[in-house]
Protein backbone atom coordinates (compact mmCIF):
# COMPACT_ATOMS: atom_id res chain seq x y z
CA UNK A 1 0.00 0.00 0.00
CA UNK A 2 1.11 3.57 -0.66
CA UNK A 3 1.99 5.83 2.28
CA UNK A 4 -1.00 7.37 4.02
CA UNK A 5 -1.54 11.13 4.00
CA UNK A 6 -0.22 12.94 7.05
CA UNK A 7 -2.23 12.46 10.22
CA UNK A 8 -1.96 16.20 10.86
CA UNK A 9 -4.60 17.04 8.24
CA UNK A 10 -8.34 17.24 8.85
CA UNK A 11 -10.84 18.01 6.08
CA UNK A 12 -14.22 19.69 6.46
CA UNK A 13 -16.67 19.01 3.64
CA UNK A 14 -20.14 20.32 2.98
CA UNK A 15 -19.51 24.07 2.75
CA UNK A 16 -21.44 24.35 6.04
CA UNK A 17 -24.67 24.02 4.09
CA UNK A 18 -25.16 20.27 3.58
CA UNK A 19 -28.54 18.72 4.40
CA UNK A 20 -29.81 15.18 4.85
CA UNK A 21 -31.95 13.26 2.36
CA UNK A 22 -35.25 11.88 3.58
CA UNK A 23 -35.42 8.62 1.65
CA UNK A 24 -33.67 5.36 2.58
CA UNK A 25 -31.35 3.77 1.52
CA UNK A 26 -29.87 7.26 0.97
CA UNK A 27 -28.57 7.09 -2.58
CA UNK A 28 -26.42 9.98 -3.81
CA UNK A 29 -28.36 12.59 -5.74
CA UNK A 30 -25.63 13.01 -8.34
CA UNK A 31 -24.02 10.44 -10.64
CA UNK A 32 -20.35 10.63 -9.70
CA UNK A 33 -17.72 9.10 -12.02
CA UNK A 34 -16.68 6.55 -9.38
CA UNK A 35 -20.22 5.63 -8.24
CA UNK A 36 -20.51 1.88 -7.63
CA UNK A 37 -24.24 2.02 -8.43
CA UNK A 38 -24.53 4.77 -11.07
CA UNK A 39 -28.19 4.12 -11.80
CA UNK A 40 -29.19 4.41 -8.12
CA UNK A 41 -29.98 8.07 -7.55
CA UNK A 42 -32.15 9.71 -4.93
CA UNK A 43 -33.38 13.09 -3.69
CA UNK A 44 -30.90 15.83 -2.75
CA UNK A 45 -28.24 14.29 -0.53
CA UNK A 46 -25.83 16.89 0.79
CA UNK A 47 -24.48 14.47 3.39
CA UNK A 48 -23.18 12.09 0.71
CA UNK A 49 -21.61 14.97 -1.20
CA UNK A 50 -19.99 16.29 2.00
CA UNK A 51 -18.37 12.92 2.72
CA UNK A 52 -17.08 12.72 -0.83
CA UNK A 53 -15.69 16.24 -0.67
CA UNK A 54 -14.00 15.58 2.68
CA UNK A 55 -12.20 12.58 1.17
CA UNK A 56 -11.06 14.76 -1.74
CA UNK A 57 -9.81 17.48 0.61
CA UNK A 58 -7.82 14.87 2.52
CA UNK A 59 -5.96 14.13 -0.68
CA UNK A 60 -6.99 10.47 -0.72
CA UNK A 61 -6.05 9.03 -4.14
CA UNK A 62 -5.82 12.57 -5.43
CA UNK A 63 -4.31 11.56 -8.77
CA UNK A 64 -7.51 9.77 -9.78
CA UNK A 65 -10.08 12.22 -8.45
CA UNK A 66 -12.75 13.02 -11.03
CA UNK A 67 -12.41 9.70 -12.86
CA UNK A 68 -14.09 6.33 -12.55
CA UNK A 69 -10.86 5.00 -11.04
CA UNK A 70 -11.02 7.27 -7.97
CA UNK A 71 -10.65 5.02 -4.92
CA UNK A 72 -10.12 7.24 -1.86
CA UNK A 73 -10.14 4.40 0.66
CA UNK A 74 -7.87 2.17 -1.41
CA UNK A 75 -4.99 3.24 0.82
CA UNK A 76 -6.83 1.83 3.84
CA UNK A 77 -8.52 -1.30 2.47
CA UNK A 78 -6.85 -4.48 1.22
CA UNK A 79 -8.23 -7.65 -0.33
CA UNK A 80 -10.13 -9.50 2.38
CA UNK A 81 -10.11 -6.57 4.83
CA UNK A 82 -12.49 -6.72 7.75
CA UNK A 83 -14.02 -3.27 8.14
CA UNK A 84 -16.09 -1.94 11.02
CA UNK A 85 -18.22 1.18 10.54
CA UNK A 86 -19.21 2.46 13.98
CA UNK A 87 -21.92 5.14 14.01
CA UNK A 88 -23.28 6.83 17.12
CA UNK A 89 -26.48 4.87 17.69
CA UNK A 90 -26.89 5.83 21.34
CA UNK A 91 -30.71 5.93 21.57
CA UNK A 92 -33.78 5.38 19.41
CA UNK A 93 -35.33 8.74 20.30
CA UNK A 94 -34.34 12.23 21.40
CA UNK A 95 -34.97 12.45 25.14
CA UNK A 96 -36.91 15.74 24.66
CA UNK A 97 -38.68 14.70 21.48
CA UNK A 98 -36.52 16.90 19.24
CA UNK A 99 -34.61 15.92 16.08
CA UNK A 100 -33.27 12.39 16.53
CA UNK A 101 -30.41 13.21 14.16
CA UNK A 102 -28.98 15.69 16.62
CA UNK A 103 -27.99 12.72 18.80
CA UNK A 104 -27.35 9.85 16.35
CA UNK A 105 -25.31 9.59 13.15
CA UNK A 106 -27.49 9.93 10.08
CA UNK A 107 -27.45 6.78 7.91
CA UNK A 108 -26.77 8.95 4.83
CA UNK A 109 -23.26 9.53 6.18
CA UNK A 110 -22.87 5.81 6.87
CA UNK A 111 -24.11 4.93 3.37
CA UNK A 112 -21.65 7.31 1.70
CA UNK A 113 -18.67 5.88 3.60
CA UNK A 114 -19.92 2.33 2.98
CA UNK A 115 -20.02 2.93 -0.78
CA UNK A 116 -16.36 3.98 -0.74
CA UNK A 117 -15.45 0.92 1.32
CA UNK A 118 -17.22 -1.17 -1.33
CA UNK A 119 -15.33 0.59 -4.13
CA UNK A 120 -12.05 -0.20 -2.32
CA UNK A 121 -12.95 -3.88 -1.77
CA UNK A 122 -13.94 -4.26 -5.42
CA UNK A 123 -10.67 -2.71 -6.57
CA UNK A 124 -8.70 -4.96 -4.22
CA UNK A 125 -10.51 -8.02 -5.57
CA UNK A 126 -9.65 -7.03 -9.15
CA UNK A 127 -6.01 -6.48 -8.19
CA UNK A 128 -5.95 -9.92 -6.57
CA UNK A 129 -6.99 -11.68 -9.77
CA UNK A 130 -10.57 -10.67 -10.43
CA UNK A 131 -12.42 -13.01 -8.08
CA UNK A 132 -15.34 -12.18 -5.83
CA UNK A 133 -15.13 -9.40 -3.28
CA UNK A 134 -13.59 -10.81 -0.12
CA UNK A 135 -13.76 -9.37 3.35
CA UNK A 136 -16.32 -8.36 5.93
CA UNK A 137 -18.22 -5.14 6.52
CA UNK A 138 -19.94 -4.60 9.85
CA UNK A 139 -22.03 -1.60 10.91
CA UNK A 140 -21.82 -1.97 14.67
CA UNK A 141 -22.32 -0.10 17.93
CA UNK A 142 -23.29 -0.71 21.55
CA UNK A 143 -26.02 1.85 22.24
CA UNK A 144 -27.28 2.88 25.66
CA UNK A 145 -28.69 -0.12 27.52
CA UNK A 146 -32.32 1.09 27.21
CA UNK A 147 -32.21 1.81 23.48
CA UNK A 148 -34.63 -0.18 21.34
CA UNK A 149 -32.42 -1.49 18.51
CA UNK A 150 -35.31 -2.42 16.22
CA UNK A 151 -36.90 1.01 16.69
CA UNK A 152 -33.54 2.67 16.02
CA UNK A 153 -33.09 0.80 12.72
CA UNK A 154 -36.64 1.59 11.64
CA UNK A 155 -36.81 5.26 12.67
CA UNK A 156 -33.45 6.18 11.20
CA UNK A 157 -33.72 4.05 8.06
CA UNK A 158 -30.38 2.36 8.85
CA UNK A 159 -31.95 -1.05 8.36
CA UNK A 160 -32.55 -0.34 4.66
CA UNK A 161 -28.85 -0.07 3.81
CA UNK A 162 -27.86 -3.75 4.20
CA UNK A 163 -31.05 -4.75 2.37
CA UNK A 164 -30.02 -2.62 -0.61
CA UNK A 165 -26.52 -4.13 -0.64
CA UNK A 166 -27.84 -7.67 -0.37
CA UNK A 167 -30.30 -7.18 -3.20
CA UNK A 168 -27.90 -5.30 -5.47
CA UNK A 169 -24.62 -7.16 -4.86
CA UNK A 170 -25.39 -10.33 -2.90
CA UNK A 171 -22.91 -9.13 -0.27
CA UNK A 172 -24.03 -9.26 3.36
CA UNK A 173 -23.33 -6.06 5.29
CA UNK A 174 -23.72 -6.89 8.97
CA UNK A 175 -25.78 -4.76 11.34
CA UNK A 176 -24.64 -5.58 14.88
CA UNK A 177 -25.98 -4.50 18.24
CA UNK A 178 -22.86 -5.11 20.33
CA UNK A 179 -24.59 -4.98 23.72
CA UNK A 180 -24.72 -8.15 25.76
CA UNK A 181 -27.18 -6.63 28.26
CA UNK A 182 -30.26 -4.54 27.43
CA UNK A 183 -33.12 -3.16 29.46
CA UNK A 184 -35.82 -0.53 29.62
CA UNK A 185 -37.03 2.36 31.70
CA UNK A 186 -39.92 2.22 34.16
CA UNK A 187 -43.03 3.42 32.36
CA UNK A 188 -44.22 5.51 35.33
CA UNK A 189 -41.05 7.27 36.36
CA UNK A 190 -38.75 7.02 33.36
CA UNK A 191 -36.12 5.59 35.71
CA UNK A 192 -34.01 2.74 34.41
CA UNK A 193 -35.44 -0.48 35.77
CA UNK A 194 -33.00 -2.90 37.36
CA UNK A 195 -35.53 -5.74 37.15
CA UNK A 196 -36.07 -5.36 33.42
CA UNK A 197 -32.58 -6.34 32.36
CA UNK A 198 -31.94 -9.23 30.04
CA UNK A 199 -28.90 -10.67 28.37
CA UNK A 200 -28.61 -11.16 24.64
CA UNK A 201 -26.06 -12.61 22.25
CA UNK A 202 -24.60 -9.24 21.36
CA UNK A 203 -21.47 -9.61 19.29
CA UNK A 204 -21.75 -12.98 17.49
CA UNK A 205 -17.95 -13.31 17.77
CA UNK A 206 -17.97 -12.72 21.50
CA UNK A 207 -15.91 -10.42 23.68
CA UNK A 208 -12.44 -10.11 25.14
CA UNK A 209 -11.83 -8.90 28.69
CA UNK A 210 -8.87 -6.56 28.33
CA UNK A 211 -6.99 -5.47 31.45
CA UNK A 212 -4.90 -2.35 30.86
CA UNK A 213 -3.33 -2.51 34.32
CA UNK A 214 -0.67 0.16 34.73
CA UNK A 215 -1.29 1.40 31.18
CA UNK A 216 -4.75 2.61 32.21
CA UNK A 217 -5.44 6.28 32.87
CA UNK A 218 -7.09 5.06 36.10
CA UNK A 219 -3.88 3.52 37.41
CA UNK A 220 -3.00 6.54 39.57
CA UNK A 221 -6.54 7.66 40.42
CA UNK A 222 -7.72 7.42 44.04
CA UNK A 223 -11.30 6.50 44.83
CA UNK A 224 -11.87 3.80 42.24
CA UNK A 225 -14.09 2.08 44.81
CA UNK A 226 -16.51 4.97 44.18
CA UNK A 227 -16.77 4.33 40.42
CA UNK A 228 -20.23 4.44 38.93
CA UNK A 229 -20.69 3.01 35.45
CA UNK A 230 -23.95 2.52 33.56
CA UNK A 231 -25.89 0.24 35.88
CA UNK A 232 -26.90 0.32 39.53
CA UNK A 233 -24.50 -2.45 40.55
CA UNK A 234 -21.58 -0.30 41.69
CA UNK A 235 -19.80 -3.27 43.24
CA UNK A 236 -19.43 -4.85 39.82
CA UNK A 237 -18.31 -1.60 38.19
CA UNK A 238 -15.69 -0.93 40.86
CA UNK A 239 -14.41 -4.50 40.84
CA UNK A 240 -13.31 -4.05 37.23
CA UNK A 241 -11.09 -1.14 38.33
CA UNK A 242 -9.64 -2.21 41.67
CA UNK A 243 -6.61 -4.23 42.76
CA UNK A 244 -4.49 -2.98 39.88
CA UNK A 245 -7.01 -4.21 37.30
CA UNK A 246 -8.63 -1.93 34.76
CA UNK A 247 -10.79 -4.14 32.59
CA UNK A 248 -13.00 -3.52 29.58
CA UNK A 249 -15.32 -5.91 27.76
CA UNK A 250 -14.42 -5.33 24.11
CA UNK A 251 -16.18 -6.56 20.99
CA UNK A 252 -14.21 -9.19 19.08
CA UNK A 253 -15.71 -7.93 15.83
CA UNK A 254 -13.87 -4.69 16.55
CA UNK A 255 -10.67 -6.47 17.61
CA UNK A 256 -10.68 -8.57 14.44
CA UNK A 257 -11.04 -5.52 12.20
CA UNK A 258 -8.30 -4.31 9.88
CA UNK A 259 -9.91 -0.90 9.45
CA UNK A 260 -12.06 0.82 12.05
CA UNK A 261 -14.17 3.70 10.74
CA UNK A 262 -15.55 5.94 13.46
CA UNK A 263 -18.73 7.80 12.47
CA UNK A 264 -19.69 9.92 15.48
CA UNK A 265 -22.14 12.77 15.83
CA UNK A 266 -20.90 16.32 16.38
CA UNK A 267 -22.37 17.18 19.79
CA UNK A 268 -21.74 18.30 23.32
CA UNK A 269 -21.51 15.98 26.31
CA UNK A 270 -22.05 16.77 29.97
CA UNK A 271 -19.34 14.46 31.27
CA UNK A 272 -16.48 15.19 28.85
CA UNK A 273 -17.47 18.42 27.08
CA UNK A 274 -17.80 17.00 23.57
CA UNK A 275 -18.53 13.54 22.26
CA UNK A 276 -16.78 12.84 18.97
CA UNK A 277 -14.37 10.03 18.05
CA UNK A 278 -12.75 9.51 21.47
CA UNK A 279 -15.86 9.48 23.66
CA UNK A 280 -17.72 7.55 20.97
CA UNK A 281 -15.43 4.58 21.57
CA UNK A 282 -17.65 3.60 24.49
CA UNK A 283 -19.56 1.78 21.74
CA UNK A 284 -16.83 -0.83 21.27
CA UNK A 285 -17.44 -2.06 24.83
CA UNK A 286 -20.19 -4.67 25.03
CA UNK A 287 -21.00 -4.26 28.73
CA UNK A 288 -21.38 -0.68 29.92
CA UNK A 289 -20.75 -1.64 33.54
CA UNK A 290 -17.05 -1.89 32.74
CA UNK A 291 -17.06 1.76 31.60
CA UNK A 292 -16.55 4.32 34.42
CA UNK A 293 -18.69 7.45 34.13
CA UNK A 294 -17.99 9.23 37.45
CA UNK A 295 -17.14 8.62 41.11
CA UNK A 296 -19.97 9.11 43.59
CA UNK A 297 -19.95 12.04 45.96
CA UNK A 298 -18.90 15.67 45.87
CA UNK A 299 -15.57 16.82 44.49
CA UNK A 300 -14.48 17.86 47.99
CA UNK A 301 -15.30 14.44 49.43
CA UNK A 302 -13.44 12.04 47.14
CA UNK A 303 -15.91 11.96 44.26
CA UNK A 304 -16.62 13.94 41.11
CA UNK A 305 -20.36 13.37 40.80
CA UNK A 306 -21.08 17.04 41.49
CA UNK A 307 -19.17 20.22 42.41
CA UNK A 308 -18.26 21.29 45.94
CA UNK A 309 -20.33 23.94 47.65
CA UNK A 310 -23.66 22.13 47.89
CA UNK A 311 -25.49 23.10 51.08
CA UNK A 312 -25.54 20.44 53.83
CA UNK A 313 -29.22 19.57 53.47
CA UNK A 314 -28.96 18.98 49.73
CA UNK A 315 -25.79 16.98 50.22
CA UNK A 316 -27.53 14.80 52.79
CA UNK A 317 -30.46 14.40 50.42
CA UNK A 318 -28.17 13.19 47.64
CA UNK A 319 -26.46 10.78 50.03
CA UNK A 320 -29.84 9.39 51.03
CA UNK A 321 -30.82 8.99 47.39
CA UNK A 322 -27.61 7.08 46.76
CA UNK A 323 -28.44 4.69 49.60
CA UNK A 324 -31.87 4.07 48.07
CA UNK A 325 -30.31 3.38 44.68
CA UNK A 326 -27.70 1.00 46.10
CA UNK A 327 -30.10 -0.87 48.36
CA UNK A 328 -33.24 -0.94 46.23
CA UNK A 329 -32.64 -0.32 42.53
CA UNK A 330 -29.44 -2.35 42.40
CA UNK A 331 -31.29 -5.40 43.69
CA UNK A 332 -33.20 -6.07 40.48
CA UNK A 333 -36.24 -6.88 42.64
CA UNK A 334 -39.53 -5.34 41.34
CA UNK A 335 -40.87 -5.01 44.88
CA UNK A 336 -37.84 -3.02 45.97
CA UNK A 337 -38.16 -0.87 42.88
CA UNK A 338 -41.72 -0.02 43.90
CA UNK A 339 -40.47 0.84 47.41
CA UNK A 340 -37.80 3.04 45.80
CA UNK A 341 -40.48 4.97 43.92
CA UNK A 342 -42.50 5.44 47.10
CA UNK A 343 -39.58 6.63 49.20
CA UNK A 344 -38.28 8.90 46.44
CA UNK A 345 -41.71 10.53 46.12
CA UNK A 346 -41.77 11.06 49.89
CA UNK A 347 -38.29 12.59 49.81
CA UNK A 348 -39.37 14.97 47.04
CA UNK A 349 -42.42 15.99 49.07
CA UNK A 350 -40.22 16.82 52.05
CA UNK A 351 -38.00 18.89 49.74
CA UNK A 352 -41.00 20.89 48.52
CA UNK A 353 -42.04 21.61 52.11
CA UNK A 354 -38.53 22.73 53.06
CA UNK A 355 -38.45 25.09 50.10
CA UNK A 356 -41.87 26.46 50.94
CA UNK A 357 -40.88 27.31 54.52
CA UNK A 358 -37.56 28.79 53.42
CA UNK A 359 -35.21 26.14 54.81
CA UNK A 360 -34.08 25.34 51.25
CA UNK A 361 -33.70 28.02 48.61
CA UNK A 362 -35.93 27.88 45.55
CA UNK A 363 -33.13 29.29 43.43
CA UNK A 364 -31.60 26.73 41.10
CA UNK A 365 -27.91 27.17 40.38
CA UNK A 366 -25.38 25.11 38.47
CA UNK A 367 -24.21 23.71 41.81
CA UNK A 368 -27.68 22.51 42.78
CA UNK A 369 -28.65 21.10 39.37
CA UNK A 370 -25.45 19.31 38.33
CA UNK A 371 -25.45 15.58 39.02
CA UNK A 372 -24.23 12.27 37.58
CA UNK A 373 -20.79 13.71 36.78
CA UNK A 374 -22.16 16.13 34.19
CA UNK A 375 -19.64 18.93 34.68
CA UNK A 376 -16.12 20.02 33.83
CA UNK A 377 -14.77 18.70 37.11
CA UNK A 378 -15.49 15.11 36.11
CA UNK A 379 -12.07 13.48 36.43
CA UNK A 380 -13.30 9.99 35.57
CA UNK A 381 -15.03 9.81 32.18
CA UNK A 382 -12.17 11.25 30.11
CA UNK A 383 -9.91 8.50 31.47
CA UNK A 384 -12.27 5.92 30.03
CA UNK A 385 -11.98 7.55 26.59
CA UNK A 386 -8.17 7.31 26.87
CA UNK A 387 -8.30 3.64 27.79
CA UNK A 388 -10.68 2.68 25.00
CA UNK A 389 -8.62 4.58 22.42
CA UNK A 390 -5.56 2.63 23.52
CA UNK A 391 -7.49 -0.63 23.26
CA UNK A 392 -8.84 0.21 19.82
CA UNK A 393 -5.49 1.18 18.33
CA UNK A 394 -3.11 -1.16 20.15
CA UNK A 395 -4.96 -4.31 21.26
CA UNK A 396 -4.44 -7.24 18.90
CA UNK A 397 -7.13 -9.72 17.90
CA UNK A 398 -6.66 -11.61 21.16
CA UNK A 399 -6.94 -8.44 23.25
CA UNK A 400 -3.21 -8.18 24.02
CA UNK A 401 -1.77 -4.64 23.97
CA UNK A 402 1.07 -4.23 21.49
CA UNK A 403 3.52 -1.33 20.99
CA UNK A 404 2.60 -0.94 17.32
CA UNK A 405 -0.84 -0.05 15.98
CA UNK A 406 -3.02 -3.04 15.23
CA UNK A 407 -5.56 -1.55 12.82
CA UNK A 408 -6.04 1.46 10.65
CA UNK A 409 -8.37 4.27 11.64
CA UNK A 410 -10.59 6.66 9.71
CA UNK A 411 -12.84 9.19 11.42
CA UNK A 412 -15.82 10.84 9.74
CA UNK A 413 -17.84 13.13 12.03
CA UNK A 414 -21.46 13.83 11.09
CA UNK A 415 -22.00 17.54 11.73
CA UNK A 416 -24.75 18.11 9.17
CA UNK A 417 -27.12 18.48 12.10
CA UNK A 418 -25.21 18.70 15.37
CA UNK A 419 -26.25 18.87 19.02
CA UNK A 420 -25.45 21.71 21.41
CA UNK A 421 -26.32 22.43 25.02
CA UNK A 422 -27.26 19.49 27.20
CA UNK A 423 -25.87 16.62 25.16
CA UNK A 424 -25.56 13.78 24.67
CA UNK A 425 -29.25 12.86 25.07
CA UNK A 426 -31.02 16.23 25.38
CA UNK A 427 -29.15 18.57 23.05
CA UNK A 428 -30.67 21.38 21.06
CA UNK A 429 -30.38 20.55 17.33
CA UNK A 430 -27.80 22.76 15.62
CA UNK A 431 -27.69 22.67 11.79
CA UNK A 432 -24.00 22.92 10.96
CA UNK A 433 -23.99 21.47 7.45
CA UNK A 434 -20.56 19.86 7.44
CA UNK A 435 -18.62 16.61 7.77
CA UNK A 436 -15.14 16.24 9.29
CA UNK A 437 -12.71 13.55 8.13
CA UNK A 438 -9.22 12.53 9.15
CA UNK A 439 -6.92 9.68 10.12
CA UNK A 440 -6.23 10.35 13.80
CA UNK A 441 -9.04 10.36 16.40
CA UNK A 442 -7.57 12.98 18.73
CA UNK A 443 -6.54 15.32 15.90
CA UNK A 444 -10.02 15.22 14.34
CA UNK A 445 -11.64 15.79 17.73
CA UNK A 446 -9.33 18.71 18.42
CA UNK A 447 -10.30 20.35 15.14
CA UNK A 448 -14.03 19.68 15.55
CA UNK A 449 -14.10 20.93 19.14
CA UNK A 450 -12.21 24.05 18.10
CA UNK A 451 -14.83 24.79 15.46
CA UNK A 452 -17.50 24.26 18.15
CA UNK A 453 -15.93 27.13 20.07
CA UNK A 454 -14.40 25.23 22.97
CA UNK A 455 -10.88 25.60 24.29
CA UNK A 456 -10.35 22.21 22.73
CA UNK A 457 -6.73 21.72 23.76
CA UNK A 458 -7.80 22.07 27.41
CA UNK A 459 -10.45 19.33 27.28
CA UNK A 460 -9.07 16.52 29.48
CA UNK A 461 -9.87 13.84 26.89
CA UNK A 462 -7.54 15.65 24.45
CA UNK A 463 -5.08 17.22 26.90
CA UNK A 464 -3.97 13.79 28.13
CA UNK A 465 -2.18 13.16 24.85
CA UNK A 466 0.22 15.99 25.72
CA UNK A 467 1.31 14.11 28.85
CA UNK A 468 3.64 11.17 29.38
CA UNK A 469 0.65 8.90 30.02
CA UNK A 470 -0.91 9.70 26.67
CA UNK A 471 2.28 9.92 24.65
CA UNK A 472 1.55 6.56 22.98
CA UNK A 473 -0.88 8.33 20.64
CA UNK A 474 1.87 10.67 19.48
CA UNK A 475 -0.41 13.67 18.97
CA UNK A 476 1.35 16.09 16.63
CA UNK A 477 2.27 19.57 17.77
CA UNK A 478 -0.61 22.05 17.58
CA UNK A 479 1.32 24.15 15.10
CA UNK A 480 1.55 21.18 12.71
CA UNK A 481 -2.18 20.57 12.45
CA UNK A 482 -3.87 21.88 9.33
CA UNK A 483 -7.51 22.05 8.28
CA UNK A 484 -8.79 21.94 4.70
CA UNK A 485 -12.00 23.89 4.11
CA UNK A 486 -13.77 23.91 0.76
CA UNK A 487 -13.85 27.68 0.58
CA UNK A 488 -10.11 28.03 1.28
CA UNK A 489 -7.42 27.50 -1.35
CA UNK A 490 -4.79 26.51 1.23
CA UNK A 491 -5.05 24.63 4.53
CA UNK A 492 -5.42 26.82 7.62
CA UNK A 493 -4.02 26.34 11.12
CA UNK A 494 -5.95 25.96 14.37
CA UNK A 495 -5.60 29.61 15.28
CA UNK A 496 -7.25 30.64 12.03
CA UNK A 497 -9.92 27.98 12.54
CA UNK A 498 -10.65 29.25 16.07
CA UNK A 499 -11.20 32.72 14.64
CA UNK A 500 -13.93 31.23 12.43
CA UNK A 501 -15.46 29.08 15.15
CA UNK A 502 -19.20 28.72 15.34
CA UNK A 503 -19.63 28.62 19.13
CA UNK A 504 -21.94 25.93 20.44
CA UNK A 505 -23.89 26.40 23.65
CA UNK A 506 -22.00 24.19 26.13
CA UNK A 507 -23.57 21.78 28.60
CA UNK A 508 -24.72 23.36 31.88
CA UNK A 509 -21.64 22.12 33.72
CA UNK A 510 -19.25 23.50 31.09
CA UNK A 511 -20.25 27.15 30.97
CA UNK A 512 -16.62 28.30 30.91
CA UNK A 513 -15.43 25.92 28.19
Amino acid sequence: MSPLPQRTLVAVGGRFSATYPDAAPFHPSERYPESPFPEALGPPNGAYAAVREAFRLLGLDGANYGSAAWNPLGELVEHGSRVVLKPNAVLHHHALGLDLFSIVTHPAVVRAVLDYVWIALQAAARAAGGGAVAGRISIADAPQFNSDWAAYLSRTGMGAIPVFYRERTGFEVELLDLRRMVGENDAQTGIASGSRRRTQEGDPRGYALIDLGDASAFADLPGCDRIYAADYDRAFASSAHLGGRHEYCVSRTVLESDLFISLPKLKTHGKVGVTLNLKGLVGINGDKNYVPHYRIGAADAGGDEYPPGLDPLRRQGRAAQRVLIDRLLASGDPRKERLYRTLTAAKQSVGRVLRRVGVLSDAETATTTISAGDWSGNDTAWRMTHDLARVLLHADRDGVLRPERQRRFLGVIDGVVAGEGDGPLEPTPRPTGCVFAGLDPAVIDLVAATLMGSRAADLPQIRVYRTARGAWLDLPAMAEIRVRLEEEKDPIDLEALAARSRPFAPPVGWRSW
